[in-house]
């Protein structure tokens, strides 16, 4: 598994909560970079400053790719990521999961692939669940005093999950 998001230290931190909750009672190891389980699986926790970065994933076989905050990428380095997703296992369908807000370098090709084709009740391979804070029953009061704070298009794309505000 690669767990990209653009800053490392961020998907180490998100990847820890993860492990906390997830691997609890399941034997495992910490790397510098990611996490060893004991049957051979390995995720991979991985950052990039700057797009060339992600050149450093491509070519290796991932049996899932999870990129965290996706339109700060654009669809070339998207596409060349998708190019590593990819098993030798014969019992396993390869995925890749995307989440990110409606904004960013990449929101034209993100909308294009996900937003548009559930708006029109077309996907087919896509799917696109459409959330914002006010499903998450974990958000705490300060961070949504923070999403009230906002203004102009950030807050009608942050807050309110408006695709079309930028």
């Amino acid at each position: 598994v690669l767990f990209l998001r653009r800053i490392q230290k961020s998907a180490k931190e998100s990847m820890e909560d993860v492990i906390r909750k997830v691997f609890t009672y399941t034997p495992h190891s910490l790397t510098h970079n990611g996490l060893s389980l004991d049957n051979g699986s390995r995720i991979v926790i991985g950052g990039y400053k700057d797009a060339n970065d992600i050149d450093k994933y491509l070519g290796i076989e991932y049996d899932i790719i999870t990129i965290e905050e996706c339109t700060q990428i654009t669809e070339d380095k998207v596409m060349k990521l998708r190019g590593s997703l990819r098993s030798s296992k014969t019992t396993w369908r390869p995925r890749i999961y995307m989440s990110t807000n409606a904004d960013g370098v990449g929101l034209g090709w993100f909308k294009r692939m996900f937003i548009e084709p559930s708006r029109n009740h077309t996907e087919t391979v896509t799917r696109f669940f459409d959330v914002t804070q006010i499903h998450n029953p974990f958000i705490n009061v300060e961070y949504e005093a923070f999403l009230d704070s906002l203004t102009g298009a950030l807050r009608k794309a942050w807050k309110d999950g408006d695709w079309d505000a930028f």
